[in-house]
């Protein structure tokens, strides 16, 4: 009994002994530094916002906004970027060309632009003092193109591209063209634009200081029609004038190629020979570059003649890029547009040749009708002959011309880039 007793006595101990020093080592790992321990309460994720799509045309929409205010743009997979109020380009696609005006009528026209990628986009677009019409792509592509029909003519309205509800250039204005028949039109004359940058510039800047209804270009718009840089840099360049203003060219011997530039425009008619009116006057070009026939045997001439046999309006403006009569080194091909083509602007009292390709300014009247020679839209100039006879004006300089009809009377005068003007000229019906 005793033993019994001392080996409890020796346990109870054993125990006691081993107590303590497990207390000892739990209080010595509480006091050792760790990592902080936080409880909290799980709570849910918001809700993802949904994205924002364009909306349709309604009636009550919501007014264009001021080119100081910042459109709300649909999120993107980085939602703490916000776009600035005149942004570029988004996340989702870049512009590289446009927007430009294409296809124009008295009431109306159409809006086109290019991106790198396939992308859906729409157009903000209104009248002064009435709400925004917004006009969705139907389908995603690389190329787009937004007709607005039944405007009133001679009116101005704005417009801005978006993509995914951000803009993607600045608020641009445009003014419809005149009503057919009415009293006025103001357009410009350029050409031979090519590969003189700095002067093709400053031209599109006079140009547009000069405010016209419409700009004709009579040919060689850049050196190599082919060419993708240069097709680049003429609607770089041209990019402020072609976004509010419409620009009808023609073919100049320069512009041609397997991937030509004329293919990016989109002037009446399926022809590069095509026509509109505007105002009081009949607007024809043709095609006559040196590689295309014209003769009284071509379907041009025969087309040609029909459209002036039929016209009633009081003028009639023909442009072109061979000019036929010059004094700059004249050519073949020049010969040519003069034996085929003037005696039926005669015959029909046409009142105005357009045509550029020497690179210089130069005038003529030959009976009714007044020829203008206008190449000085960038290229390099040409010096004139010697032989100056039956010229009426000229000058080597850089310039656009500006015309006005007003009613009965049609006034004109090349302008240099500077503002100084070179010729006027006076034309009564």
């Amino acid at each position: 009994m005793r033993f019994f007793r001392a080996c409890l006595n020796i346990l109870t101990g054993v125990f006691l002994i081993a107590s303590v020093l497990v207390a000892g080592i739990v209080v010595a790992l509480l006091a050792t530094p760790g990592p902080p321990i936080t409880l909290g309460i799980l709570q849910p994720s918001p809700p993802a916002a949904a994205p924002v799509a364009l909306s349709p045309p309604s009636e009550t929409p919501s007014p264009l906004p001021s080119p100081s205010e910042t459109p709300t743009a649909t999120p993107t997979p980085t939602p703490t970027e916000t776009p600035t109020a005149t942004p570029t380009h988004t996340p989702y696609a870049n512009l590289i060309r446009g927007p430009y005006l294409q296809h124009p009528r008295p009431s109306e026209v159409r809006v086109v632009w290019d991106t790198d990628l396939e992308s859906s986009g729409g157009i903000a677009f209104s009248s002064a003092g009435e709400s925004v019409v917004r006009e969705e792509s139907a389908i995603p592509a690389r190329h787009h193109q937004v007709v607005f029909a039944s405007l009133e003519p001679s009116t101005t309205y704005r417009y801005q591209v978006l993509l995914e509800g951000a803009p993607l250039h600045q608020e641009q204005t445009f003014t419809t063209l005149p009503a057919t028949g009415s009293e006025s039109v103001r357009f410009a004359v350029v050409g031979d634009t090519q590969s003189g940058h700095d002067r093709h510039r400053s031209i599109v800047e006079r140009i547009l200081a000069w405010s016209p209804d419409f700009v004709l270009h009579v040919g060689d718009l850049v050196s190599d029609g082919s060419s993708p840089a240069d097709r680049a840099r003429f609607f770089e360049i041209e990019q402020p004038l072609l976004a509010s203003t419409f620009l009808f060219p023609t073919i100049g011997n320069h512009d041609k190629g397997p991937d030509p530039l004329f293919s990016l425009f989109d002037p009446p008619g399926s022809d590069p020979w095509y026509s509109f009116q505007a105002g009081p006057a009949l607007f024809i070009t043709l095609e006559v570059d040196g590689l295309e026939p014209y003769d009284d045997e071509s379907p041009q001439y025969r087309w040609l003649e029909s459209l002036l046999d039929r016209n009633r309006l009081p003028w009639v403006i023909i442009w072109f890029h061979i000019p036929p009569y010059s004094r700059s080194g004249e050519l073949p091909d020049e010969v040519s547009v003069r034996r085929s083509l003037a005696g039926l602007f005669d015959d029909y009292a046409v009142d105005l040749v357009l045509s550029g390709h020497h690179h210089n300014y130069q005038r003529y009247e030959r009976g009714h009708v007044t020829y203008i020679v206008s190449g000085g839209g960038g290229g390099s100039l040409h010096p004139l002959d010697d032989d100056l006879e039956g010229l009426g004006a000229y000058a080597v300089a850089n310039h656009f011309v500006g015309i006005e009809i007003e009613g009965g009377r049609l006034t004109g005068q090349a302008i240099a880039p500077d503002g100084s003007v070179l010729d006027r000229f006076a034309i009564s019906e």
